[in-house]
């Protein structure tokens, strides 16, 4: 059974087209006519009385209690080294309130230095303007946002790669 939302639009195109179409359709026909009338003016359909509108279509995104497959990053216990980025300002540059500190985000880079690869966690202290509620962060030297893989390692790999013919794996095989 369909139930329309907008009971006055369906009666009002019922009786347009139940006046305007005497001879013998079938009703399908005239029923089709309706529906896509009813769509080009917006009328909604819903699949149940009582049902809303955004449970009808599919949700999109991973299941409830599914771990997901994100990036497999190291925890500070396993690092070889814990870094920690400090905010640089403290007032605000846009109406010179003091900042206020803020939850630390943290992120896992994976670094070459000396010809090593070295697993090193960044601690990135936040924080933020009570007045324009902006929130400021302190950088991640020598990485670039969402990578997991350092700058110098990215060349490195890139130079090994395309200069010198060798494969990733076979170089790099901590990682």
């Amino acid at each position: 059974m369909v139930v329309w939302r907008n009971n006055a639009l369906l009666t009002d195109s019922l009786k347009r087209f139940s006046n305007s179409n005497k001879s013998s359709k079938s009703i399908k026909e005239s029923s089709k006519k309706v529906f896509s009338v009813l769509q080009r003016r917006g009328a909604q359909i819903s699949i149940k009385p009582c049902s809303v509108a955004e449970n009808q279509a599919k949700k999109g995104g991973g299941q409830l209690g599914h771990q997901g497959v994100g990036r497999q990053v190291f925890r500070a216990e396993e690092a070889a080294e814990v870094r920690i980025s400090e905010v640089l300002l403290e007032n605000c540059p846009k109406c010179e309130c003091r900042l206020l500190s803020q939850t630390s985000n943290e992120r896992a880079i994976y670094d070459l230095q000396r010809e090593e690869i070295r697993q090193i966690y960044y601690e990135i202290r936040r924080k933020r303007c009570p007045k324009c509620r902006k929130t400021y962060a302190g950088k991640v030297a020598n990485a670039k946002a969402n990578a997991k893989l350092s700058n110098d390692l990215i060349v490195e790999v890139g130079e090994q790669h395309y200069v010198l013919g060798r494969a990733f794996r076979t170089n790099f095989r901590a990682i």
